[in-house]
C-alpha cells in the first residue's frame, strides 16, 4: 500500500479577498469625498457620471452615509443626518438607474421606517458585526467572533435588516470554513439566498465563489464547484469586478488541474494573469504564472513550464516577495527532477534555501527543506531525504508551527517506510496522528491513520493495523475523500486476506476498486487516466495474487474467473474508453461513458471459433499470470514475476536486433526459456491448427512470440537460423491489447454496415521525398531520414496485385500529409498502406509520426502525428505501417504500448500491421509483397498470410535471421 506524501508546492489562496494597495485606497477615499461633495452641491450630472464610472466604489460610500445618518440621528443632529440621508438617497437612486441593482435602495429605504430604538439596535448590531469581523482572522478568537456575529444576526433579524443578515451570515460561513466545512456550506448557501433577495450582485458573486470553494477543496465535488465558479464569473463580468474575477478564475484553473484537464487549467491561469495585470495585482499575476508553470510541468511541457516559472519569479522579485521567489525556485527544482536532472532540482532548491537564509525567513527555509526531501525521496535517495525532512521538522518545531510540523512528521514516516524501517515509520506516523487530532486536521488525520496502518501491516500487527484502517474509514467518508477512501478499503481487504477471511477481503477490494475506477472515469485526459491507473495498478496485482491463491486451494469456485475480471479492469482502460468514444464504436448498445471490461465467459461465447485460443497475460512484481482461453475450456497459470521475464526478453531483443553479431546462443537459450515460461503451460490446450491470439502485458509487448524456440538446442551444436523450431512454424499468431479491446473490435467489425466500396481496394503512400525539408527541430532532423528506395517498388508491386482501378498510390513528392488527410479519401479503401519512415516519441507518444513528403506550398509539416491520426476517418479492414518501430511507443504499466497503433484503431480500423524494431528497407519490401500475395491471391486470413510469409522468408538464407522476418506483428482483429 502506497502512503501519502504531503507536498508544499501548489500555492493557492483559498479564502476570498482582494488586498488593496495604499495607493488604490487613497484613490477610493478621494472618490468618496468628491461624490458626497457633488451630492451636497446638488450636482446630479456629476453624481451620475461618477456612479456610472465606478460601480464597485459606490456601495462603501452609501454604507458610510447610512452609518453617518444613524450616528447623527442618535446624537440629535437633524441637519447633518438629513444631509447624509439625502446624499444616500441620491446616490442609491443613481446606482439603481445606472445598473438596475436594488441593494443600495433597500438599505436607504430602511432609514424611513426605523424608529429611534431600531436605529439604536442597528448601531449595536453593526458594532458587533465589526467586532466579529476584526476577530475572525485569528484562529484563537473564532469562538468570540461567532458569539459577536450571532448576537448581531439576532438583532438584524429583529429589525428586518436583510442587508445586515446577508453580511453576518456570510461572515459566519467564513469562520466555519476553518472549523466545519458542512456548516460553512450551509451558511454560504443561506447567505446566497438572502443576498439574492436584496439584489447585492457583489455579495452574490462572493457567495457563489465561496460555495464553489467548499465543493472544490473540502467535498471534492468538482462538477458542482465548477458550476458555482462559472456562475460567479458571470456575476463578476456583469459588474466588472476584476479582482473577484481574477480570484475565481484562479480557482477554476485549480479545479480543472485537479480533475485532469491541465490545458483548461492553463487557459484559466492565463486569463487570471491578464485580469490581474489589468488591475495591477502583481501578487495574483505571479501566482497565476506559478500555477500555470506547475500545470505545464504536469503534462510534460517542461520548457514552457520553466518559461512561466521564470515569468513568475520576475514578478515576485519586482514586489520583493521572498517567499514567492522561493516557491518558484522550488517548483523549478521539481521540473528539473522530472526530466531526470535531480541534481539540477536540488540546486534550484538550494538556491531557494540560500534566498530564505539571506532573508532570515525561517518558514521559507523549513518549506524548502521539506521539498528537497520530496525530490530526493522520488529520486531514490531516501537516506538523504531523511536529513532534509529532519531539518524541516526541527525548523517548524522551533517556529512552533504545528500545522507544518504535522505535514513533515507524515513525510518522515513515508520515507522510513520506503527504507523498510517500519518501526520508525510507525513512530512518526503515530506522532503525526496525535498532532493531527490536537489540531483537528481531519484530512491529515485520515492520511496518518492509513499510513500508520500500512506500517503496522508490515510489522505483522494485523489487529492494530485493521483498527486504524477502520478508524480511517468513517473520516474518509465524511470528508468525501475518494483517494483516502479507496486506500482504506483496499488496506482493510489486505488485512482480511492475511487473516484468511477471503470473502470479506474480496468485498472490501471490490468497494475500493469501484472508487478507483470512478476517479479514473472522471479524468478527462487519456494521459491522466493512464498515469493514474499505472500508479494504482499494484492494488489490482495484489487482489489477483490473492484470487490465484484461492484458486489453487479450490479450483471449482471460479476464483480464476474473478481474477481474469480484475486483470481486464486494470489493462488498457484508457484505450478502452477511447474506443468507446470513436465513431466506429458509436452504437446504441454500447455504454460510451462507462465501457465495461469483458468476462471470460463472454470471450468464449463471442470471440473464440475455428480453433482460436486467447493467451491473456498479466505481469506482477511477485507473480505473473496467464489465462488460456478456448471456446470450451480455460485455465489460469502462474508465471515468473515481471523482473525475471524482463531479463530474458531484454536478452532476446538484443539477439534479435543485432543480426551482424553472433547471438545464436542468446537467441536459442532465451527463446527456449521464454517458450517454457510463456507458452508451454498452454500447450495442452492447443490443437495442431490452433490460432494464437496473444494479449501481452508490460515488457511482453516488445516480444514477437513467433521467434520463441519450442525445443531446447544443444549448446555446442549451432544449426542454421532457418532450421530452428520457431513457434511460428507451429501456429499463426496475432496480438491485442486485452481481451476486452479485442471483443470490442470484433463487435465493431460485425456491426459495421456493408458499404458500396470496391472489394479489396488499396490506398498506399511510399518513397517520400526527404531532401531539403525544414521541420520542427524538437522532433528530430530531416537530414537523418534517408530515402527508402525499396519502398516505392514495394508499393508498386503491391498495387499490381489489385485489379486495374482498385489501387491508388502516392509516391515520392505525392506521398504527402496533405494527400493522406484529403477529405473523404481514406474511408473508401479496404487497405491503407504506408511505406515511410516512422518516428517514435517514447516520452510524448502523441508526437509519434509517419514521415511523409512536404511540398513547398503545403500548410502541413510532413509529420503525420498520432494526434492527427486520431482525427482521420478510416473504414479499412487493415492498416499496414511498413516503417521502423511503428508498434512501439510509450510503455505504461497497465495500459500497455501507447503510440501509432491505438491512434489508427481509434480512427476506425480493427487491424494494424506494425514493426517492433528498425526494419531493413529491402527485406521489408520483400515481406510486404509476399504478405499481400498470400492475403489476396491465396485468400488466407491475415494471421495465416503473415505466417506463410515469415516461413518463406526464413527459408531464404539472406533473410533467415529473425531480424528480417519477425519484426512485423498483427495487432487487432485476426480473422
Amino acid at each position: 500500500m502506497k502512503g501519502f506524501i504531503i507536498f508544499f508546492c501548489l500555492f493557492l489562496v483559498i479564502i476570498p479577498g482582494y488586498v488593496q494597495t495604499a495607493k488604490s485606497q487613497a484613490i477610493r477615499d478621494d472618490f468618496e469625498i468628491e461624490l458626497i461633495t457633488a451630492c451636497v452641491q446638488d450636482s446630479q450630472s456629476l453624481v451620475n457620471s461618477m456612479v456610472s464610472q465606478h460601480r464597485l466604489w459606490v456601495k462603501p460610500v452609501v454604507d458610510r452615509l447610512i452609518s453617518d445618518f444613524i450616528s447623527q440621528k442618535l446624537k440629535g443632529d437633524e441637519t447633518a443626518s438629513n444631509q447624509s440621508r439625502e446624499a444616500a438617497i441620491n446616490i442609491s437612486q443613481s446606482f439603481l438607474d445606472n445598473y438596475g441593482e436594488k441593494s443600495l435602495q433597500i438599505g436607504v429605504d430602511y432609514l424611513d421606517v426605523w424608529s429611534i430604538e431600531q436605529l439604536n439596535m442597528k448601531y449595536l448590531a453593526d458594532s458587533l458585526f465589526a467586532l466579529g469581523t476584526g476577530l475572525r482572522g485569528d484562529n484563537q478568537q473564532h469562538k468570540k467572533a461567532i458569539e459577536h456575529y450571532q448576537q448581531a444576526l439576532k438583532i438584524y433579524t429583529n429589525i428586518g435588516d436583510k442587508r445586515g443578515e446577508a453580511n453576518v451570515i456570510g461572515g459566519l460561513g467564513f469562520i466555519y470554513w476553518f472549523i466545519d466545512h458542512m456548516i460553512c456550506l450551509s451558511y454560504y448557501q443561506k447567505a446566497l439566498e438572502v443576498r439574492q433577495k436584496i439584489d447585492d450582485k457583489q455579495l452574490i458573486g462572493a457567495s457563489l465563489n465561496g460555495i464553489g470553494l467548499v465543493y472544490h477543496f473540502y467535498i471534492s465535488d468538482y462538477e458542482r464547484a465548477i458550476e458555482y465558479y462559472d456562475k460567479a464569473v458571470v456575476v463578476w463580468n456583469e459588474i466588472e469586478d476584476w479582482a473577484g474575477l481574477g480570484e475565481t478564475l484562479t480557482y477554476l484553473a485549480s479545479v480543472y488541474g485537479e480533475i485532469g484537464q491541465p490545458e483548461r487549467a492553463i487557459q484559466y491561469f492565463k486569463q487570471s494573469y491578464e485580469i490581474n495585470k489589468k488591475i495591477g495585482n502583481y501578487y495574483r499575476m505571479a501566482e497565476a504564472r506559478l500555477n500555470s508553470g506547475i500545470n505545464l510541468h504536469q503534462i510534460g511541457k517542461y520548457p514552457e513550464a520553466l518559461e512561466d516559472l521564470e515569468s513568475a519569479i520576475k514578478i515576485y522579485r519586482s514586489i520583493e516577495d521572498t517567499i514567492g521567489i522561493g516557491d518558484v525556485l522550488t517548483q523549478m527544482g521539481f521540473v528539473y527532477a522530472s526530466i531526470g536532472d535531480h541534481n539540477g532540482g536540488i540546486e534550484k532548491c538550494k538556491e531557494a534555501l540560500q534566498l530564505m537564509q539571506q532573508a532570515d525567513d525561517l518558514w521559507g527555509m523549513a518549506g524548502v527543506y521539506n521539498n528537497m526531501g520530496i525530490i530526493l525521496q522520488h529520486a531514490g535517495r531516501p537516506e538523504r531525504a531523511v536529513q532534509y525532512y529532519e531539518n524541516s521538522l526541527k525548523s517548524y518545531e522551533k517556529l512552533e508551527d504545528r500545522s507544518s510540523e504535522l505535514n513533515v512528521l507524515n513525510n518522515l514516516g513515508t520515507v522510513y517506510f520506503d527504507l523498510k524501517n517500519y518501526d520508525l515509520a510507525e513512530e512518526y506516523h503515530t506522532r503525526s496522528l496525535q498532532l493531527s487530532r490536537e489540531l483537528q486536521s481531519r484530512i491529515v488525520e485520515v492520511q496518518s491513520l492509513i499510513n500508520l496502518a500500512n506500517d503496522q501491516n508490515r510489522l505483522g500487527k494485523l489487529d492494530e493495523s485493521l483498527s486504524n484502517y477502520e478508524s480511517a474509514l468513517p473520516i474518509a467518508r465524511s470528508l468525501n475523500n475518494p483517494e483516502a477512501l479507496w486506500k482504506t478499503l483496499v488496506g482493510i481487504a489486505e488485512i482480511y486476506k492475511l487473516k484468511g477471511d477471503y470473502t470479506r477481503a474480496i468485498e472490501y477490494n471490490e468497494e475500493g476498486f469501484k472508487i478507483i475506477e470512478k476517479l479514473r472515469v472522471g479524468m478527462q485526459l487519456e494521459e491522466f487516466k493512464t498515469s493514474y491507473m499505472a500508479r494504482e495498478r499494484y492494488a489490482y496485482e495484489d487482489v489477483i495474487n490473492m484470487l490465484a491463491e484461492l484458486h489453487e486451494e479450490n479450483k471449482n469456485k471460479g476464483f480464476d474467473l474473478i481474477a481474469f475480471q480484475y486483470a481486464q479492469r486494470s489493462k488498457s482502460r484508457a484505450f478502452m474508453d477511447l474506443m468507446a468514444e470513436s465513431r466506429a464504436m458509436a452504437d446504441d448498445s454500447i455504454d460510451l461513458l462507462h465501457p465495461q471490461p469483458v468476462s471470460l465467459k463472454e470471450i468464449q461465447s463471442s470471440c473464440l471459433e475455428n480453433n482460436t485460443v486467447f493467451l491473456e497475460y498479466s505481469l506482477g512484481d511477485s507473480n505473473s499470470y496467464l489465462w488460456v482461453i478456448t471456446s470450451d475450456d480455460h485455465s489460469m497459470v502462474q508465471l515468473p514475476d515481471r523482473k525475471t521475464l524482463q531479463e530474458q526478453i531484454e536478452t532476446m531483443r538484443f539477439a534479435l536486433l543485432n543480426p551482424e553479431q553472433d547471438n545464436y546462443r542468446f537467441l536459442t537459450q532465451s527463446g527456449y526459456t521464454l517458450y517454457t515460461q510463456l507458452i508451454e503451460p498452454a500447450e495442452q490446450f492447443l490443437s495442431e491448427n490452433a490460432n494464437l491470439v496473444i494479449l501481452p502485458d508490460g515488457i511482453l509487448n516488445y516480444l514477437p512470440f513467433e521467434v520463441l524456440i519450442t525445443q531446447e538446442q544443444e549448446k555446442n551444436n549451432k544449426a542454421s537460423y532457418s532450421g530452428l523450431p520457431y513457434l511460428v512454424k507451429k501456429y499463426p499468431i496475432s496480438y491485442g491489447q486485452s481481451s476486452s479491446i479485442l471483443r470490442s473490435l470484433v463487435n465493431m467489425q460485425n456491426k459495421k454496415e456493408i458499404t458500396q466500396r470496391a472489394s479489396k481496394s488499396l490506398i498506399a503512400f511510399g518513397d517520400p521525398v526527404y531532401e531539403n525539408m525544414g521541420y520542427d527541430p524538437d522532433i528530430s532532423t530531416r537530414e537523418s531520414f534517408s530515402r527508402l528506395e525499396h519502398s516505392g517498388k514495394e508499393v508498386e508491386k503491391i498495387a499490381g496485385l489489385f485489379q486495374d482501378g482498385f489501387a491508388d498510390i502516392y509516391l515520392r513528392i505525392d506521398a504527402t500529409e496533405e494527400n493522406v488527410k484529403s477529405a473523404g479519401l481514406l474511408d473508401r479503401f479496404n487497405y491503407v498502406h504506408f511505406a515511410t519512415h516512422g518516428l517514435i516519441n517514447e516520452e510524448n507518444p502523441d508526437l509519434s509520426s509517419l514521415v511523409l513528403s512536404l511540398k513547398g506550398n503545403s500548410t502541413e509539416d510532413g509529420f503525420l502525428q498520432a494526434t492527427e491520426i486520431f482525427n482521420l476517418d478510416l473504414d479499412a479492414d487493415l492498416v499496414v505501417l511498413s516503417a521502423c518501430q511503428t508498434g512501439l511507443g510509450k510503455m505504461v504499466r497497465g495500459e500497455g504500448m501507447i503510440g501509432l497503433t491505438r491512434a489508427f484503431m481509434y480512427a476506425g480500423t480493427p487491424s494494424v500491421l506494425v514493426s517492433l524494431w528498425s526494419v531493413s528497407d529491402r527485406s521489408t519490401a520483400v515481406l510486404m509483397e509476399r504478405f499481400y500475395e498470400h492475403l489476396l491471391e491465396k485468400n488466407l486470413s491475415r494471421t495465416e498470410a503473415l505466417r506463410r510469409t515469415q516461413l518463406l522468408m526464413l527459408q531464404d538464407e539472406q533473410f533467415a535471421h529473425p531480424f528480417f522476418w519477425a519484426p512485423f506483428v498483427l495487432i487487432g482483429k485476426w480473422n
